[in-house]
């Protein structure tokens, strides 16, 4: 009966796949090692590995080939242990080490080392060889943490902190990353309460048409509308919901303010003639996403061509299958497309002929270069470079935006080089529709180019 009970206890906290201990085996393992440490003075330290990459094989040989991949890991990584130290696997394709003794700190860097080079030759699946790369997080108790959940959140946010940094090695827990988790925490949180209680807004930034000297239309501008704190730094917000997947959320948000903006446009005698970019991220760019902006433009009986898509190099360089058709569908539906931050990724000039994009919108370094008067030689040369890029712009037929225009001189400048729009603090800051459809000062601006 013994021995029944124990092949029980076993198989219950075994990966079948692997062989290794499973979740439940391991945080039992890690409570008997804090234990330990407890009574003898001494630490644990847990590695916490979770395989760059690995959807790629599952989505594209398959969940055979998936768990080849998964068993050659585990393999490898038993492999490298000494005794007393034990492998899990977490589920899916992450897993975990635990290390006990007296200079765990030590010895968990030294494994981290050796699983970096182990990983270094390539893993064979159904005959064919990948590389495989690693991201590991570290954390130790007592530094760390005092229980086995707080050992295994902390490693969860180092490994986190490593995929962000680039993937392919460790990062060690610090205090500073437990304020950044957080801090995270508190603006998810945020997130939730902003989409439940309609906290975002946008605001709106003129685009001009520096010929006319007219606004040819707005680019809309994310804002969330605390009603205690007031409007709040994006930065953080859209990042954090990029990182938490509640960018979809907010992006139809987005979508459903920017058509309620467009309506009021054809309302307003000063924008009637007026577009709208939106910026989309590149997880929006799902099949459905042409659907959804057909299905709204005829909701709020709107001209397509009024909507621009805003997007930069990370939507165009996504590993996404049937991304061209997604492209194809919008321009189809009558939307247009503008490259933002131009001049600032590596292959810029390829997506021009292999997208449909229209506007290219330079990238606002390039206005503040031109704008050091300090030095004569650096200004003539990003002179230079920015009517390349203009002139090149030109000869594709394409329309180009400068942005970041600060100043009259900028303007002047940006204008003399052939700029066809531009947009910046010096027309105006991003307000509230309201503001452009009542301010008596900005009417002699608010008058759309044709």
């Amino acid at each position: 009966l013994k021995r029944a009970e124990e092949a029980l206890r076993l198989q219950a906290e075994t990966d079948s796949l692997t062989g290794l201990l499973n979740r439940d085996g391991f945080m039992s393992l890690i409570e008997q090692s804090i234990a330990q440490a407890k009574e003898e003075d001494g630490s644990v330290a847990l590695a916490f590995l979770d395989l760059d990459r690995f959807k790629w094989v599952n989505d594209n040989l398959g969940h055979v080939a998936g768990d080849e991949l998964l068993k050659e890991v585990a393999g490898r990584l038993f492999s490298l242990t000494r005794e007393g130290e034990y492998v899990g696997r977490f589920g899916g394709d992450e897993y975990a080490i635990i290390v006990g003794g007296q200079d765990t700190a030590d010895r968990v860097a030294e494994l981290s080392d050796d699983i970096m080079e182990a990983f270094k030759r390539p893993v064979e699946v159904q005959g064919r060889e990948f590389a495989v790369t690693v991201s590991i997080g570290i954390s130790s108790y007592p530094h760390n943490a005092g229980t086995p959940e707080e050992l295994i959140r902390a490693a969860d946010v180092a490994m986190y902190h490593r995929k962000k940094s680039g993937r392919n090695g460790y990062t060690m827990f610090s205090s500073q990353l437990g304020r950044d988790a957080g801090q995270f925490l508190e603006t998810e949180q945020l997130i939730s309460q902003a989409l439940a209680n309609d906290w975002f807004e946008l605001h709106l930034q003129p685009i001009m048409d520096l010929k006319v000297n007219q606004v040819a239309g707005f680019e809309a501008l994310l804002r969330l509308n605390h009603p205690e704190k007031g409007l709040l730094a994006p930065g953080p917000i859209i990042e954090t919901a990029e990182q938490s997947a509640r960018i979809l959320d907010i992006g139809d948000r987005v979508i459903d303010l920017a058509m309620q903006h467009m309506q009021a446009f054809k309302q307003s005698p000063l924008l009637k003639d007026c577009y709208l970019t939106v910026n989309f991220s590149a997880a929006q760019f799902l099949p459905s996403l042409p659907a959804k902006l057909a299905a709204k433009l005829m909701k709020f009986d709107l001209r397509p061509e009024k909507l621009i898509l805003e997007i930069t190099e990370t939507v165009l360089m996504q590993e996404s299958e049937g991304l061209g058709d997604i492209f194809d569908a919008i321009q189809t539906l009558g939307c247009r497309f503008a490259l933002d931050d131009f001049g600032t990724g590596y292959s810029s000039l390829s997506y021009m002929s292999s997208f449909p994009v229209s506007i290219i919108k330079i990238d606002r370094s390039f206005v503040a270069m031109m704008a050091k008067e300090e030095d004569d030689a650096f200004e003539a040369k990003t002179e230079t470079l920015v009517a390349g890029i203009i002139a090149m712009s030109h000869q594709l037929g394409l329309t180009v935006v400068a942005e970041g225009i600060e100043t009259q001189r900028d303007a002047n400048r940006i204008t003399a080089l052939g700029v066809d729009f531009g947009q910046g603090y010096h027309f105006s800051r991003p307000l509230p529709l309201e503001c452009f459809n009542s301010q008596e000062e900005n009417r002699q601006l608010l008058v759309a180019a044709d």
